[in-house]
């Protein structure tokens, strides 16, 4: 890890209330879980943890973005979820039996960090229950994305994974731009093909069938699609994610 950035009390409060596990509570509150948190500096392409480290908190997303991945014996790489400003990471290895991380965490570019140790959350939600609520909403939430996921592995062709994703990086990125939603996060045709679980050739050809539907365009370097036409092309409807939204909604 990089030494520690220099992050004052009041910009620690502000990384934890945009998170949905403390939006809401009062900065005096979290004041006192703030002065406890670690504060991390990664560099762009570092690892923050590896599949089997000991799980010893959560991590709150300051600035930068990172991702959440595990690569095959093939090398081939799975990317399972990018995290930018206001989200928490960790929470599966941390509270689970064993106590170890289940992927690598890995920063996409520069960027600092908060790490929360279990012991200092979990003290804070004896005081603040609806913390411990927001903790297993989202656990629960992370379950049911891994069973869609693998659901689409088995069941769906590429382009129709490759829309669930950007459907995904619209629900927790994305923007209204007009009548269609504009993702704001940065993403490589490399990270969405292993996002995907495809080659990046066949995600690159997926994304060229879609745009060639008008359901996705680049607009400013950025993707932006309809919404609505890629829930049609799926042919169902799909929740949005909401646990690490960049301005997330959560509902007591």
């Amino acid at each position: 890890m990089a030494p520690a950035a220099r992050l004052d009390l009041a910009d620690r409060v502000e990384a934890l209330r945009l998170t949905y596990l403390f939006r809401g509570l009062p900065d005096e509150e979290l004041a006192k879980l703030a002065s406890v948190a670690q504060v991390v500096a990664v560099a762009k392409g570092q690892p923050i943890f590896g599949v089997g480290d000991r799980a010893d908190g959560v991590y709150v997303v300051v600035s930068g973005s990172i991702k959440e991945s595990t690569v095959g014996v093939d090398g081939g790489e799975l990317v399972f979820e990018v995290f930018t400003r206001g989200a928490v990471e960790g929470e599966p290895g941390t509270f689970s039996f064993e106590g170890t991380r289940m992927v690598d965490l890995i920063a996409i570019e520069e960027s600092t960090l908060l790490l929360v140790s279990r012991d200092a959350l979990l003290e804070f939600g004896w005081t603040h229950h609806e913390v411990i609520v927001r903790l297993m909403a989202g656990l629960s939430q992370q379950i049911r994305q891994a069973v869609d996921d693998q659901a689409a592995l088995a069941f769906r062709r590429v382009r129709d994974r490759v829309a669930m994703k950007l459907l995904d990086l619209a629900a927790t990125h994305g923007r209204p731009e007009g009548s269609r939603t504009r993702i704001e996060l940065p993403i490589s045709q490399a990270t969405l093909a292993a996002m995907a679980g495809a080659s990046r050739e066949h995600a690159n050809r997926a994304l060229r069938a879609l745009a060639e539907s008008g359901s996705v365009e680049h607009r400013r370097g950025r993707l932006v699609i309809d919404s609505q036409a890629l829930r049609r092309i799926l042919g169902e409807p799909l929740p949005a994610q909401q646990r690490n939204r960049a301005d997330p909604v959560i509902d007591e």
